[in-house]
């Protein structure tokens, strides 16, 4: 595994604690969620301004941003919210873990969080009461400690019986997603936010290894949060503020139901490979929103393309596009594994003659292929219809359907998902979905089962109860996520 490796494609499939849900944010769309604690209560005593734990997992959809990329922070609800007030931990525009308050500590780690595929569990134990500095802030990620921070950031080691603002009454203002200032917002998923006062714990308390894999798991938190602690798994799609440790829930800013995602720690989802450039030039690429499944194609008159983060070796599977506007040159389909790492050429679009990828074209309703043959559709569509792709990677073969209706060929023959004879052929080696534009300045939406932004009507599920589509996948078709790959994949 990577330095910068995650909870990734190879996530633990023995989940005995399954957490379902997680919370998408979007940077764009500047979504954020507050609660203000109340001011100290009878019996609330220093060390609970001292000593707590803050246990989260996330995954990113964003890497680079200016600024921070800000999981969660703390501040006074009255007087100056500033250097000396404000504890923060996000992931800078490096890509470095970050945590402290900026004028009296910060602790920024040299190790890179690079991996947009993975979830990343964080744990943070603050005791200030501890006799050696270097105890007082402790960083976890997927259990291991990190040891190496940069001396440029590190103005000082925090100070003994120091008292900061984690779970420490006086009226704190706790905010998962952004800063204070309501800046430097947060881009992709948190999930099972356990935030425990007065006590300072392992990783252990939150995760274990999984015995199997070797990956590190969540298991259940069933330890006190004392005052001012708080516990966030975003089940309840009426309320994803809803605060299971009964101290008050947390109030919404831009976030409803719409922003509950079934990608989650227990159950990883394929989203697009934001972080790899493909095929395109320095002035012609996507950018991506919505926690990695909504690519903007950005400038330059070429045909570029994005990829899926996980491939599909055998088995099944189902995803589904949502046509924008029929006269856009975009393509919605799959491509080998080998065309993506070892062929970098630009100008290349789904279908191209040689590349053993295919892709259903949205201006022309046509189908493109690795044959050169095109044209493969007597349909065409309208904007606002959903395109339904089912890839069969065990008989290497593909489908495309129309608002759950699966197409039929210029042959006379409709593509039947049960009837393999009658799909187009696909190529042997694993394939990534993929999604292609020559339009410019345009956003599109898709959905792999994880998340999307695609208003969803039906929400309908495969066979094993996983993913969100509008239309419910062909018999024996899946969501490409982990729990499923580790039965099929």
């Amino acid at each position: 595994m990577s330095l910068d490796a995650g909870i990734g494609a190879n996530s633990a499939d023995d989940a005995n604690y399954v957490i379902t849900n997680s919370a998408k944010f979007e940077k764009d769309n500047v979504e954020w969620m507050h609660k203000t604690f109340a001011a100290d209560p009878t019996g609330y005593d220093a060390n609970g301004r001292r000593i707590s734990t803050i246990s989260m997992w996330v995954k990113r959809s964003e890497i680079g941003a200016a600024g921070i990329s800000t999981i969660a922070s703390w501040y006074p609800a009255s007087g100056a919210a500033n250097n000396n007030t404000v504890y923060q931990m996000g992931f800078t525009n490096d890509d470095e873990f970050q945590i402290g308050l900026q004028s009296q500590y910060v602790y920024h780690t040299t190790r890179k969080f690079r991996d947009t595929s993975a979830w990343y569990h964080i744990v943070v134990r603050n005791d200030t009461t501890q006799s050696a500095a270097l105890d007082r802030v402790r960083i976890y990620v997927n259990g291991v400690q990190e040891t190496e921070f940069s001396t440029n950031y590190v103005a000082s080691l925090v100070a003994q019986n120091f008292e900061c603002a984690v779970t420490s009454g006086n009226t704190t203002v706790t905010r998962i997603g952004s800063l204070p200032s309501n800046s430097w917002h947060f881009s992709g998923y948190i999930a099972e936010v356990n935030v425990v006062c007065n006590l300072s714990l392992s990783p252990d308390s939150f995760g274990e290894v999984d015995s199997t894999s070797g990956i590190w798991k969540p298991i259940e938190y069933k330890g006190d949060y004392n005052t001012n602690g708080f516990y966030l798994n975003f089940s309840d799609s009426s309320n994803l503020g809803v605060n299971g440790s009964g101290t008050g829930n947390f109030s919404l800013n831009n976030m409803s139901s719409v922003d509950q995602a079934s990608d989650s720690p227990t159950n990883n989802f394929a989203t697009w490979q934001t972080n790899v450039k493909h095929h395109g030039t320095n002035t012609a690429d996507f950018t991506f929103s919505e926690g990695g499944t909504s690519p903007l194609r950005n400038g330059g008159n070429v045909h570029v393309y994005c990829t899926s983060t996980m491939a599909m070796h055998s088995g099944k599977w189902y995803m589904e596009y949502k046509v924008r506007d029929t006269t856009d040159h975009a393509y919605f389909g799959g491509s080998p594994i080998t065309r993506v790492l070892f062929e970098q050429d630009n100008g290349y679009y789904l279908g191209q003659d040689g590349g053993g990828s295919i892709a259903y074209g949205v201006n022309a309703g046509n189908l493109y292929y690795w044959t050169g043959q095109h044209n493969q559709y007597t349909e065409s569509n309208s904007t606002g219809d959903i395109i339904g792709v089912a890839l069969d990677k065990d008989n290497n073969k593909i489908a495309f359907s129309k608002n759950g209706t699966f197409m039929e060929g210029s042959n006379g023959v409709i593509n039947n998902p049960s009837t393999p004879s009658s799909m187009h052929e696909v190529q042997p080696p694993p394939y990534v979905w993929a999604f292609g534009a020559y339009t410019q300045s345009v956003e599109y939406q898709t959905n792999m089962g994880g998340f999307t932004n695609m208003t969803i009507s039906s929400a309908e599920s495969d066979a094993n109860g996983y993913g969100k589509f509008e239309y419910a996948p062909p018999t024996g078709y899946y969501a490409l996520c982990t729990q499923n790959l580790a039965e099929f994949g």
